[in-house]
């Protein structure tokens, strides 16, 4: 649903002191959605997640949004197979 949303990576804050965070909406094929969100994360966790993430962009040289996207798939995949709803 929509594209993944990180706050403080669009905002070009890398080490924001108190972050906006990061988040995901994806449809389940059983009608649900699917949440996944940086809330509650340990501040040095989610910075973690945002050095990753603004590397590996880098280097895959793809926008940080078309990663989250790729990350965003794969946890959907996992969620649904886990969920007992096959890889869709």
């Amino acid at each position: 649903m929509g594209n993944t949303i990180a706050y403080d990576a669009d905002a070009g804050d890398w080490k924001a002191p108190e972050p906006m965070g990061i988040f995901a909406l994806a449809n389940c094929t059983c009608g649900n959605t699917l949440s996944l969100s940086s809330n509650g994360m340990p501040l040095e966790t989610f910075h973690a997640v945002l050095e990753w993430l603004r590397v590996e962009s880098d280097l895959r040289r793809v926008t940080p949004v078309a990663l989250m996207e790729h990350v965003r798939n794969q946890i959907r995949k996992l969620a649904l197979a886990d969920a007992g709803h096959g890889d869709t």
